[in-house]
Parts: C-alpha cells; sequence; structure tokens
C-alpha cells in the first residue's frame, strides 16, 4: 500500500466515508493536526460537491483560490484539521465535529471565516527570554503578556493572527469535547480536578472526560459557529 493512500476500510472511523465503494482514499500529508483529527483537503472538496474526482480537485486548486486559515494551497493532499476555515472563491467553511464526533464542515459567512479559535498546549520561552504560545494546529505566537494558560482559549483574528478574545480554561466555561467517547458533545464545564472534568451537556447531564479533550469555544455561549 502506498504511503500516499489509506486502504477505506483501515480509514479513522471519525471520517465521514463511504468504505466500500473504492478500495483506498488519500492520506493527508504530514502536518500540524494529527491523523486522526484531519482530512486531506482533496476529500473535503469532493465530500462538499466542489468536484467529482481527485483530477478536478488539483485543477480547482491550481485555477482557483483556495485558502486554509487566509493562506492560498495548491497540495490537495493538504490537511484540514479541527477548526480550520476553508474558503473556496467567495464561500468559507469550518472543520469542526459533529454530535457524533466524526469530522464535518459548517458553512460560515465573511465575518467568520476570518476568526478562529485555537487552543493552548504548553508557552515557551526564546533565547530573548519573551513568551511564546504553542497552539493545538502548530501555530506559534510572541505575547508580550503573561495572562494565558496552557488549556486556554484564544479566539485569533485570521491572517494577522490578532488576539481578539481569550477564553480561559475555568468551571462555568462552554467546551467542545474533541475526542473520547463523547466527542462532538458541547457542554458547560462545571468542576475541574487534577486530569478530569465533569460538565453538563445540553440535556442536562453531568458527565466526566479527560480534561485534555476539553476544547474552550466560549464563555456564556460559543464565540463562533462551531456545529
Amino acid at each position: 500500500m502506498s504511503k500516499n493512500h489509506l486502504k477505506r476500510h483501515f480509514a479513522n472511523k471519525r471520517w465521514n466515508l463511504l468504505r466500500k465503494i473504492e478500495k483506498f482514499v488519500t492520506r493527508s500529508l504530514p502536518g500540524k493536526h494529527a491523523l486522526q483529527h484531519c482530512v486531506p483537503l482533496g476529500w473535503f472538496l469532493k465530500n462538499a460537491g466542489l468536484v467529482s474526482t481527485t483530477k478536478e480537485a488539483k485543477k480547482m486548486l491550481q485555477f482557483n483560490n483556495v485558502q486554509i486559515d487566509k493562506k492560498q494551497v495548491k497540495e490537495v493532499k493538504c490537511p484540514v484539521g479541527f477548526m480550520d476555515v476553508v474558503s473556496v472563491n467567495d464561500k468559507s467553511y469550518r472543520c469542526t465535529f459533529d454530535q457524533k464526533g466524526k469530522v464535518s464542515f459548517i458553512d460560515i459567512d465573511a465575518k467568520e471565516a476570518g476568526l478562529k479559535i485555537c487552543k493552548i498546549i504548553n508557552k515557551t520561552k526564546n533565547k530573548k527570554g519573551k513568551t511564546q504560545l504553542n497552539f493545538i494546529d502548530g501555530r506559534n505566537l510572541m505575547i508580550e503578556k503573561e495572562d494565558y494558560k496552557a488549556g486556554d482559549s484564544l479566539v485569533l483574528e485570521l491572517p494577522s493572527q490578532k488576539i481578539v478574545k481569550h477564553l480561559p480554561f475555568k468551571e462555568g466555561a462552554i467546551v467542545l469535547l474533541t475526542s473520547g467517547k463523547n466527542a462532538g458533545k458541547i457542554g458547560k464545564m462545571e468542576k475541574i480536578l487534577d486530569h478530569h472534568i465533569w460538565y453538563k451537556d445540553a440535556e442536562g447531564n453531568q458527565l466526566s472526560t479527560s480534561k485534555k479533550y476539553g476544547f474552550v469555544v466560549g464563555l456564556e455561549k460559543p464565540e463562533i459557529k462551531v456545529q
């Protein structure tokens, strides 16, 4: 089996994928997202009904303005992952998880296409002693203030990376779960203890999950459209 492809039968279960149509599916290039949290750009273009074949996808990327997070891309295997914004000419889509935990794409307007929520995974210091925030999608950002902690989310303006809003990882925040048996669910965090969080879902059920699965998307409500 080519390293450029996956057998559909073994492709990640979080893909909305018809597994018996063809034998193989394109594999995403290694990049900023974990393999289980992203899909190849060409797969998205076909799944969205914008093209029918990989050949058509390559042609679209060559002759049309296709962007991920406001940066033009031309590689059909480029990974598109959680919270990424894909813009094709005058239409934009956000990559997210549906309520069954599967990778999905939602239509968003021009204003939303200029915003992205990014989760801080750690903080580092450069040689000059300045603080750098490292995000879950592979991007980095130098900051002057020390107000942010690992686990917090920031609403960023695209492509400038200007910080629009700080979303602390704290009790009362609204989280979207990125993994686990309740992946794709949205709830309000009620308690944080060691490596676990307790949250209340939309039906009022109180559930718990690993702390690392909680992705803050808002304080009172989601700051952007996420499902």
